[in-house]
């Protein structure tokens, strides 16, 4: 038996799933992001997680990462008044999911921690942003992303524009492979 399938039969597994390993400031476990295209030190280096990926195609593994850009950007805002997350997915440790900026002079959204300001996805420059973020990765050997936190993103961008229920903002940046639960074919190997 091949060791790659070795490996597979014994971990019963064809994909390793790496975890936040970006520079952070480790507010919360690594998920308040500083840069997404760079490597923590504590980690490693790029040359490590390109290494890693090469020796896990070698072993006919996978390897996606985790792409936590919910909290990427500030969003500042004019109203507070917000149907996509009407409270905090935190209670207990926030009290509401609006945190005033002072050197703004505006409140911004946060879903989660008030360090971590929420994405604004309708707006095209902030797409474009996590497009690249994902295009960086996959020309570093990476085959997939996990996204987190898209119960959260997909609400918000469908009060940008309700196509696809807000589903619209994964088509655009998966363009050709994923498709939302209302437009898949009954055949999982297709992308009609």
């Amino acid at each position: 038996m091949p060791r790659s399938s070795a490996i597979s039969a014994r971990v019963g597994a064809d994909t390793v799933w790496l975890q936040q390993f970006y520079v952070s400031s480790y507010l919360d476990s690594g998920y308040d992001v500083v840069d997404h295209r760079d490597v923590s030190a504590r980690f490693g280096t790029m040359a490590d997680s390109e290494n890693l990926a090469e020796r896990c195609h070698r072993l006919d593994l996978r390897v996606i990462v985790e792409l936590v850009v919910p909290r990427l950007l500030r969003r500042a805002a004019e109203s507070r008044d917000d149907p996509a997350l009407p409270g905090p997915v935190l209670p207990g440790v926030e009290d509401s999911i609006w945190t005033y900026d002072e050197h703004a002079g505006r409140y911004y959204r946060q879903t989660f921690y008030r360090h971590e300001a929420d994405l604004d996805v309708g707006r095209p420059e902030v797409r474009a942003e996590i497009a690249g973020i994902i295009r960086h990765w996959l020309d570093r050997g990476v085959d997939g992303v996990r996204v987190d936190a898209v119960p959260y993103m997909v609400p918000q961008a469908a009060l940008t524009d309700e196509r696809e229920d807000g589903y619209w903002f994964l088509i655009e940046l998966a363009p050709g492979w994923w498709r939302p639960p209302s437009l898949r074919s009954p055949d999982p190997t297709t992308c009609s």
